[in-house]
């Protein structure tokens, strides 16, 4: 069951839908209870509460999320009523394993993140405690950059669509129950491929010709360069958003049938995020 703060919006949605959800007053000190932290930069908050909450619904583990933020970061896109009341200080949380998603930051210096100092400082925490993390997008680049100083490399085109990528390790628990890994792609930056296969410490997964999509490491980092969590009409909204504000954008690769924005899309990601409960189901307490 999952357990979520019931006056969230998607608590109400999810109850709806007469899925295995309950509310934080219900959480019961007799049973095992899988402690989830989400560190969520993502400027919709609300969307990224939808996708990751749709997830995890689904997982066979008891499972707590609690929203965090940082202390000195302040959204732009929500309120501080909503973030005061909904979310809490990573400091002032205990956790069992931590989700740290994207953010639209691809074309900022790390150190020019005004709450990268801090950001630096969680993820020594969570390794010197030996937490897992799956790291998201722009979440699992700083990373990256902030233990092995790997830049990003920005690409002369947005790489925008759902791609197929090539499993490398079939018996990693990552991918169990799971036979083709896509994921969507909504980025400006890449890493270089070279440069994270001479590296002893990470271990690439998954990749594709757009790069690589998921590296793990020795200290329960899992890197995860896309965006599995999305659902369904993600892509297509922020398709739809960028033509509104006359920005110059693709038509996401392989997402609409016939590649027609007029038609269904398809959702072929939907196995693949299973890697996220497969994660958190091999989280040990």
């Amino acid at each position: 069951m999952l357990y979520i703060d019931e006056n969230l919006e998607i608590y109400k949605i999810l109850k709806s839908q007469g899925l295995n959800i309950g509310s934080l007053s219900d959480v019961n000190s007799r049973y095992e209870i899988l402690k989830i932290g989400v560190l969520n930069l993502m400027p919709l908050k609300a969307d990224a509460e939808f996708q990751f909450s749709s997830i995890f619904v689904n997982s066979k583990r008891n499972i707590e999320i609690t929203w965090l933020k940082l202390d000195s970061y302040n959204a732009k896109n929500t309120s501080k009523e909503y973030m005061d009341r909904f979310y809490k200080s990573w400091k002032d949380c205990e956790f069992d394993g931590i989700i740290i998603t994207g953010a639209p930051l691809e074309f900022v210096h790390y150190e020019d993140v005004f709450y990268w100092k801090e950001l630096c400082e969680l993820f020594d925490v969570v390794k010197k405690n030996k937490i897992p993390v799956f790291s998201i997008c722009w979440g699992a680049f700083a990373m990256i950059y902030h233990f092995y100083k790997i830049n990003k490399i920005i690409s002369k085109e947005k790489i925008f669509g759902v791609f197929n990528f090539n499993i490398l390790d079939n018996q990693n628990k990552l991918f169990k129950e799971i036979n083709s890994v896509n994921m969507p792609i909504s980025r400006h930056c890449l890493l270089n491929w070279n440069v994270i296969k001479s590296n002893r410490d990470i271990k690439i997964l998954a990749e594709s010709e757009n790069g690589i999509g998921l590296a793990i490491n020795d200290h329960n980092f899992v890197y995860s360069f896309n965006h599995i969590e999305y659902e369904k009409d993600r892509l297509k909204k922020e398709y739809l958003r960028d033509l509104t504000e006359n920005k110059s954008i693709s038509i996401p690769k392989n997402y609409f049938v016939n590649n027609d924005p007029n038609n269904d899309i398809i959702y072929s990601w939907k196995e693949s995020q299973n890697i996220l409960l497969n994660w958190a189901n091999d989280i040990k307490l």
